[in-house]
């Protein structure tokens, strides 16, 4: 389906997940309709790679990027507007049992680089009682 129209009856899902990268268009229609769908105390997990992680940095430009870019503040407004309250935010970083996919002696420093900064960053969401 397309995201700014989710074939699913308003109210219908207790639990959403959306990883920001897919985004293609307005972030704040998104959210809309993930509330649109949600029933009232429903909880939305949204996703995205940390835009301060070094591996983001050399991956990808934040600020062209599609997905979410540095200055989580300015999506407190978003949010609101869309019916949702910010549960949490948390920043996920590497685990150190993934070492082993790092072989070289090379990658080993650059895992241990990654490892002391998160990767990804998880907003809970839950949409509002009304």
């Amino acid at each position: 389906s397309h995201w700014e129209n989710l074939p699913f009856v308003a109210s219908s899902w207790d639990f959403a997940l959306v990883r920001a990268p897919f985004l293609k268009g307005s972030f704040g229609k998104l959210l809309h309709e993930a509330s649109r769908v949600l029933t009232s105390g429903g909880e939305l997990l949204l996703t995205d790679l940390h835009p301060f992680s070094p591996m983001v940095q050399q991956l990808k430009n934040p600020a062209s990027e599609e997905g979410l870019g540095p200055g989580f503040e300015r999506y407190h407004k978003i949010f609101k507007e869309s019916g949702l309250v910010l549960e949490s935010v948390k920043e996920v970083f590497f685990d150190g049992s993934l070492k082993k996919f790092f072989a070289s002696s090379n990658e080993e420093k650059l895992f241990a680089t990654w490892r002391r900064s998160p990767f990804l960053i998880l907003f809970q969401l839950k949409k509002a009682a009304r």
